[in-house]
């Protein structure tokens, strides 16, 4: 792991990220934050005893409008705490509490998983990987980083074979998000079957979770499921927005003119697409296997990663977060060391408009986060394939 310089850097460039967005919001410009004032003003009218998943209500309670909060009613607890202070102070000790996650997450890519072995493509990369995933979170006010920070403790462990301290940490991830969840998947794909026996104990945990909420807060829970079933019909939560493969194919569809024929189309390709990626992904794992490389465990995890947000059907563009470790790591394989600079550079390609803004097949840039999974993906791939040939190699002339 690395050192105290390590840990200064990380210090360092997470307040340079946050500062800047912390004068913003004191100087007054209203216009950031959009995800926490959904947090603040429905816990705010939830304490005011209004009903919190109601937009009207909440807008006649507190004169803000804002969109629907599309969490499970236990989370308004957490949440609450903000309501006691005003606004413009409640935005600022979260973002305080951000850059201290921030620092956290940071130092765990940094001195845990690449061990302190960085340059000086890094931490620009990290600002500016998969269209700003970083600065989109801390600009809207998602609980990203703190969702990312829980899930790479788990990941760290996961690889130490702690598979309890895993299983708690996607636990604790999916108590506000209910997505991380699939994360539990890694644990099928690992040699050590009693692993399994996990996924029933924390599923049970989950679903008590899940039940708890809807016996104790029943109005509440019926209107959380329609707040997220209506945030994700949302027309713009697309593209640039929500840069995924079952949106994307969508809008090829429309784009090739064949939008009239509703959604099926979209999820039959979408599907196939799916298990396409599945096919390809476990073939490149054998490979893996088959190889002897020190950093073995880690591609794998790595490369999960890419997979899992592959075959997401929705993921938005500050959840890209994910990805960019995963993404540097691969970059600077000895295989693609030639053109490591060049790779780095892919992270400049920015599309930091709306959706709104792009027009005919150009909207389809505002994918741009998503062709560079995709890239990714297909590097890890290959990279395998390449260490699978290694080893039969070796195999043959011994």
């Amino acid at each position: 792991m690395g050192g105290k310089k390590d840990i200064t850097i990380c210090i360092l460039f997470a307040l340079i990220l946050t500062a800047p967005i912390a004068a913003v919001e004191i100087s007054g410009i209203n216009n950031l934050h959009w995800d926490f004032k959904v947090y603040y003003y429905s816990a705010k009218a939830h304490s005011l005893g209004v009903d919190p998943y109601d937009r009207d209500e909440v807008e006649k309670a507190t004169g803000e409008r804002i969109y629907g909060y599309a969490y499970p009613p236990p989370t308004l607890a957490l949440i609450r705490i903000f309501s006691f202070f005003e606004y413009d102070q409640a935005v600022i000790l979260y973002l305080g509490f951000k850059a201290i996650a921030l620092m956290g997450l940071l130092w765990i890519w940094t001195s845990v998983f690449l061990a302190g072995k960085f340059d000086i493509y890094y931490f620009p990369f990290i600002v500016f990987a998969f269209n700003l995933a970083i600065i989109r979170d801390l600009t809207s006010g998602n609980i990203s980083v703190f969702e990312e920070l829980v899930l790479w403790v788990g990941f760290y462990f996961f690889l130490k074979k702690r598979y309890w301290i895993f299983v708690s940490c996607v636990l604790a991830a999916s108590f506000i998000k209910l997505t991380p969840m699939i994360f539990l998947g890694l644990l099928l794909l690992e040699r050590d079957k009693k692993c399994l026996k996990l996924l029933p104990v924390v599923g049970l945990c989950f679903c008590i979770y899940i039940a708890l909420s809807w016996m104790f807060f029943p109005v509440f829970f019926s209107e959380y499921m329609g707040n997220i079933n209506f945030s994700s019909t949302l027309e713009f939560e697309r593209g640039v927005i929500n840069p995924a493969t079952l949106p994307f194919i969508e809008d090829l569809i429309t784009h090739l003119g064949m939008g009239g024929w509703g959604k099926v189309p979209s999820l039959v390709v979408y599907f196939f697409a799916v298990i396409a990626i599945l096919a390809v992904s476990y073939s490149a794992i054998r490979w893996l296997d088959g190889s002897d490389d020190a950093d073995k465990e880690k591609l794998k995890l790595f490369f999960l990663l890419t997979v899992i947000v592959l075959i997401m059907p929705r993921f938005k563009d500050y959840s890209y977060i994910l990805l960019i470790l995963p993404a540097y790591y691969i970059f600077k394989r000895e295989a693609y060391a030639k053109f490591y600079p060049y790779t780095t550079l892919t992270a400049y390609f920015m599309v930091p408009l709306n959706n709104s803004e792009l027009e005919s097949w150009f909207y389809l840039i505002g994918y741009v986060s998503y062709f560079m999974a995709i890239g990714v993906w297909v590097m890890y791939v290959m990279e395998f394939k390449r260490l699978g040939r290694i080893c039969e190699d070796q195999a043959k002339d011994g």
